[in-house]
């Protein structure tokens, strides 16, 4: 399903995302909190052409190392070796 613009830009104005100053951890978030099934390179560029991010700004992130920093590990990697 695609994450329209409208609601794109009302949650990150609601998390109090400013012009210009959207991070890999603001998108991180978004995508957990709203279960969208856009991918990360697919947000960052939205992000860029809204304007809510500076341009190459999100270019060189780890986006799974990231979501795993801030989230944990997935399950399959949790339980991964207990069998």
């Amino acid at each position: 399903m695609i994450y329209p613009d409208d609601d794109f830009r009302a949650h990150l104005q609601l998390v109090g995302v400013a012009p210009g100053k959207c991070t890999a951890e603001h998108l991180v978030k978004l995508k957990h909190d709203t279960r969208t099934t856009l991918s990360y390179a697919g947000l960052a560029k939205r992000a860029e052409f809204m304007n809510f991010a500076i341009r190459g700004s999100l270019a060189q992130v780890r986006w799974k190392k990231l979501e795993e920093q801030l989230y944990g590990p997935p399950i399959h990697k949790r339980f991964r070796g207990r069998y």
